[in-house]
């Protein structure tokens, strides 16, 4: 990441932090889970220092990339950090604000970590985008949701390019492929994840414009998300099953703030019509197959 060396004085009179400053940092981010109280203190008031000076969030978002150089308790912790800083400062003129220069880098890093490994870390990067998209789209970020989209139509191809292997006896299933498979599955489970925050955020907007670009936006991805969600509705298995739960978000987000309410128009929804039989059908067959894993189960728990 190019992270800016100069020494020309930031906003708050203070020089822009470098790179140089990242092993202090790991330090500080290690030490605050200190079970000492008295240097927690210390590390709290280190890193507020380094708050108000250019470039703080962008030296923690290189912390989150170097994932094989620095200890996960400090990435993880660097992630909130960043999380945080950016529900703050990214819209607020006073001191201290993030400049546009560095906003571009953040968005650009942060999405490029929307496949992170770690899972805790994963969710305060997710929650991070999430935040930059309620204040950026449409003006300042518009392929957000686009960009998202796409990444989970990839993975969903690449899922089934990896199924089509499996299947065919000529290509048995070795780690590479079990590798492949679980990666894949990884980044669809980020991206869904993501898009869910990201849909949470934008359909909890209030002005008129924002609702308008909102329906707007839903009615451009509705058939593809929706049709995504009823091809893994047709799955049990574990992994879907928590994609499900999240696409099922993600529909019902659509559904309800993106487009006119029927208590307003005072007519039937066809997307409503569409949807509630296949849903039915669907639970019901969930309902069935919970019922069948608990027969010969004396404790009467699912297997």
């Amino acid at each position: 990441m190019n992270v800016s060396t100069t020494t020309s004085p930031a906003p708050t009179g203070l020089a822009p932090l470098t790179l140089d400053v990242l092993p202090e940092l790991v330090e500080i981010l290690s030490q605050s889970l200190s079970p000492d109280a008295e240097q927690q203190k210390r590390c709290e008031q280190a890193l507020k220092a380094m708050e108000c000076r250019e470039n703080f969030p962008s030296c923690l978002l290189e912390l989150l990339i170097r994932r094989d150089q620095v200890e996960r308790s400090a990435r993880w912790l660097a992630s909130v950090h960043l999380k945080n800083v950016i529900a703050c400062n990214w819209r607020t003129r006073l001191q201290g604000c993030i400049s546009s220069e560095e906003k571009h880098r953040l968005r650009q890093g942060l999405f490029g970590l929307i496949d992170e490994p770690d899972a805790q870390v994963a969710v305060q990067v997710a929650l991070a985008v999430s935040k930059m998209a309620r204040f950026d789209y449409p003006k300042e970020w518009p392929d957000v949701v686009e960009r998202l989209v796409v990444v989970i139509g990839q993975g969903r191809a690449e899922m089934r390019k990896i199924g089509a292997n499996i299947g065919d006896a000529s290509h048995p299933v070795d780690e590479v492929v079990r590798c492949r498979l679980d990666a894949t599955e990884r980044v669809l489970q980020r991206a869904y994840t993501a898009l869910h925050l990201v849909l949470k955020e934008l359909s909890s907007k209030r002005l008129a414009a924002d609702q308008k670009s909102f329906e707007a936006l839903c009615a451009g991805m509705y058939e593809s998300l929706v049709g995504w969600w009823m091809e893994d509705c047709g799955s049990l298995r574990p992994g879907v099953l928590e994609r499900v739960l999240l696409e099922t978000k993600c529909v019902k987000l659509m559904v309800v703030q993106g487009f006119p309410s029927d208590s307003k128009t005072l007519e039937l929804s066809d997307r409503v019509q569409d949807l509630c039989p296949f849903l039915v059908t669907t639970l019901r067959s969930w309902l069935e197959a919970a019922v069948a894993s608990r027969v010969g189960d004396p404790t009467g728990e699912p297997i």
